[in-house]
């Protein structure tokens, strides 16, 4: 998987994957990390809830369905549903 695109702010991003097998895109975004900061909740992580989707342009951000996985897991699942 590659950086296609990456679209920052100050609490959340945005990304766009590339597979440079399939050259097929996959959309990530982290939620406001405020909003998952919760100490007493170990399972209200932002990283634990990473939105991943389908794209069928680089400009597609209404695409596939939406999906959560794991920080570690982006790369993994991102490569899953640009196969």
């Amino acid at each position: 998987m590659q950086l296609h695109a990456f679209y920052g702010d100050h609490y959340e991003f945005s990304a766009v994957l590339k597979n440079a097998s399939t050259d097929k895109l996959a959309y990530v975004s982290i939620y406001d990390v405020r909003i998952f900061n919760n100490w007493h909740d170990s399972n209200n992580n932002w990283y634990d809830r990473v939105l991943l989707r389908t794209m069928s342009h680089d400009k597609d951000w209404t695409g596939g369905a939406k999906q959560h996985c794991t920080w570690p897991n982006i790369a993994i699942e991102a490569a899953k549903i640009t196969q």
